[in-house]
C-alpha cells in the first residue's frame, strides 16, 4: 500500500494542462541533537514523524482535447504500481467545471485507477469562509494556504524529485520561484520570477501536496533513499502534513 496523489491542472483553451504525480512517505523528523534516524523497529512511539513529498511523474498536455485528456489520466492512472493507491487532485472553478463532470464519469466506469472519488476543489483568491473546508468529494480553498503549503514544504526539504524522473528537478525550481504578491486592492496575484516559468506544472504540484491521500497509508522513507511498507512504530504519532 502506498499513498498517491496526482494534481492536474485544467488548461483554459489556449493553454497547457498539467499532471504532476506525488508518492506522499512518512519519515522520522529531525532530532535537537541533530541526529535524523534510529532503527525502525524499537522507536519509542511518541517520536515524531513527518510527511514528505516525492515527485513521480511530471507532464504538460498541450493542444490536448478534454476527451483525449481523459484518456491520458486513464492510461497514467491505471498503471498497476499505482492504479489501487492514486487520488486525482483538480481545480473544479471555471473550465474545471464542466471537465469534472467528464471526470466523474470516468471515474464510474472505473478508468480512473481503484482508490477513491477523484477530488474536485473550488479555488478562490479571497479568504473563503470557515464552513467550505474540503469534504469527501471537494470544497473551497484558499490559493494563498495552496502556495503558504508548497512554500512550507520547500524551506522544509521536504519535497523531492529522485534522479531519473523527467523534469523533476526544473520544477521544484520553478516551485522556489512561485510568489505572492499584494494589490493594490489587498488581495494577491502569484507569478514567477521569469516568463519561461510554467506556472500550471507549480499549480498542479500545489495540489498534489494539499489535497492528502488520506485513504492510504503512506509508505516509509529510509535515510539512503529506500522506501518500505509502514511500521506501526515509525507511523504511530503522524498527524499529517
Amino acid at each position: 500500500m502506498a499513498s498517491y496523489t496526482l494534481g492536474f491542472d485544467v488548461g483554459l483553451k489556449h493553454d497547457p494542462s498539467a499532471a504532476v504525480l506525488v508518492e506522499r512517505l512518512v519519515r522520522f523528523a529531525a532530532r535537537a541533537d541533530g541526529r535524523t534516524h534510529e532503527a525502525t523497529l524499537g522507536v519509542p512511539a511518541e517520536r515524531p514523524v513527518e510527511a514528505v513529498y516525492r515527485i513521480q511523474h511530471v507532464q504538460e498536455l498541450k493542444h490536448t482535447p478534454s476527451d483525449a485528456q481523459i484518456d491520458w489520466l486513464e492510461r497514467l492512472m491505471s498503471n498497476p504500481e499505482i492504479r489501487d493507491d492514486v487520488m486525482l487532485a483538480y481545480d473544479s472553478t471555471g473550465v474545471g467545471g464542466s471537465f469534472g463532470d467528464m471526470v466523474d464519469v470516468a471515474h464510474r466506469e472505473g478508468r480512473l485507477g481503484r482508490c477513491y472519488f477523484p477530488l474536485g476543489a473550488s479555488i478562490t483568491g479571497g479568504d473563503g469562509r470557515p464552513d467550505e473546508g474540503l469534504g469527501f468529494f471537494g470544497g473551497t480553498v484558499k490559493k494563498v494556504d495552496l502556495v503558504a503549503n508548497l512554500r512550507a514544504l520547500l524551506e522544509q526539504k521536504r519535497i523531492f524529485a529522485p534522479v531519473g524522473i523527467s523534469g523533476g528537478e526544473n520544477l521544484l525550481k520553478e516551485c522556489r520561484s512561485f510568489t505572492a504578491k499584494p494589490s493594490a486592492t489587498g488581495l494577491y496575484t502569484y507569478e514567477n520570477a521569469t516568463a519561461s516559468i510554467h506556472d500550471d506544472l507549480v499549480v498542479a504540484t500545489m495540489y498534489a501536496c494539499y489535497f492528502v491521500n488520506w485513504h492510504r497509508l503512506p509508505r516509509y522513507l529510509e535515510p539512503d533513499g529506500s522506501v518500505h511498507e509502514q511500521v506501526a512504530t515509525a507511523y504511530k504519532g503522524y498527524r499529517g502534513h
